[in-house]
């Protein structure tokens, strides 16, 4: 019964609210069974409760079932709504976040490319947006220590903000100590 699974649902958000994550993801679970036997695949109280699920997963440091529920809600939301670029770009942001926690950066790279292909897409290449994403891959390829890719897209951002931006930019600094690596 859908009341059943929204009680459900109900409790396991209130347990995520008391970082009990692992009674939080009990309940989802009873939820998310009850809304695929009621709905079927493609529902937003099934993408609500994967997301959740994905953030008490998360809260409770189990990365890999997080980036799971999150790629499981991600593709719900472009079933549902196609031209919502915000969510997808949302759930590939903490998808990436996550490869970046495990020190998966080629994953992270992988997911920012992503997000950078919706934004040329949908909004051109000097959306203001698109510095974020330059900077975020720019940092991979720190991490990674491909400094000259870093510096090419720390550079990206630096040109994305001067558009943007009569403010000084605040990643000269990073750029700097980058050439100095090189």
């Amino acid at each position: 019964h859908i009341d059943i699974a929204d009680i459900y649902y109900n409790i396991g958000s209130t347990y995520n609210t008391l970082s009990e994550y692992e009674q939080a993801i009990n309940y989802y679970l009873k939820a998310i069974n009850i809304y695929l036997h009621i709905f079927g695949e493609v529902n937003p109280k099934l993408e609500l409760t994967y997301f959740n699920l994905g953030n008490s997963y998360f809260n409770n440091e189990n990365y890999e079932n997080a980036i799971e529920y999150f790629i499981k809600a991600e593709i719900i939301s472009r079933e549902l709504n196609p031209e919502n670029m915000t969510m997808q770009i949302n759930y590939y942001k903490k998808i990436s976040d996550i490869y970046l926690i495990i020190k998966n950066y080629h994953e992270a790279l992988n997911y920012y490319f992503k997000i950078y292909n919706i934004y040329i897409s949908f909004y051109g290449e000097y959306h203001s947006d698109l510095s974020e994403v330059y900077l975020s891959i720019g940092n991979i390829f720190e991490l990674k220590e491909e400094f000259e890719d870093s510096i090419d897209y720390l550079e990206k951002a630096v040109n994305i903000i001067s558009i943007h931006s009569e403010d000084e930019i605040p990643i000269d600094a990073n750029l700097e100590n980058l050439y100095r690596k090189l």
